[in-house]
């Protein structure tokens, strides 16, 4: 059983399944957000052992609004930098510099090699962004996408429940309807029966 206060303690450490209990979410999207926009959510620890301070709940309604409103992944994250600051992960004791460093690292394919000046090192740096962009709006998408075919098919699950229901009860009043029939058909021999002798002894008495 959850702890009722460990969601509105403001300094519990919250859970990615609390969070998505909280914001209503499945939690396969609660944990893409989380994942996604990591550096914009107050947190310790790492991997399963990840835990999400009470800050982060603010971060997530924002998240949340924006993805509401169209935006792809990299539109949010537009947002959440000039509304939040990145955090850093204080039981890792990575630096805020080495961080850096690793949301930075580029493939050795695009690494400045001698000879090549300034600008086109940048210029290459812009197009890995712009692909790095398109590829976490694709996720995004299918992410989305995901979760609508999960809710179809609970809802085709429903259907076919109902659906099996009803076959049963149209089944059972076939039931109904052919005993209803026989006794009906027995209670009007008998009342032939009943006229006949009826009739059998008025002409016997004339």
């Amino acid at each position: 059983m959850k702890n009722a206060t460990s969601v509105h303690d403001g300094n519990a450490l919250l859970t990615i399944a609390e969070l998505a209990t909280r914001f209503s979410l499945p939690e396969s999207t609660a944990r893409y957000y989380c994942k996604r926009f990591l550096d914009y959510l107050p947190h310790v620890g790492e991997g399963k052992r990840r835990r999400y301070r009470s800050g982060a709940a603010a971060v997530f309604a924002v998240i949340l609004e924006e993805m509401r409103k169209n935006k792809n992944a990299m539109a949010v994250e537009a947002v959440l930098s000039s509304s939040f600051p990145k955090n850093i992960d204080v039981v890792s004791g990575k630096s805020q510099a080495q961080q850096q460093s690793n949301n930075l690292a580029i493939s050795p394919a695009v690494m400045p090699q001698a000879g090549v000046d300034a600008a086109r090192f940048l210029a290459l740096m812009e197009q890995q962004s712009v692909a790095m962009a398109s590829i976490a709006s694709a996720l995004n998408s299918i992410n989305t996408r995901e979760e609508v075919i999960r809710e179809l098919g609970q809802t085709l699950k429903e259907r076919e429940k109902e659906l099996a229901e009803l076959r049963q009860e149209v089944e059972r009043v076939r039931v109904m309807q052919g005993e209803s029939e026989k006794l009906h058909q027995q209670d009007l021999d008998q009342m032939r029966k009943w006229l006949g002798r009826i009739a059998s002894e008025q002409g016997q008495s004339k």
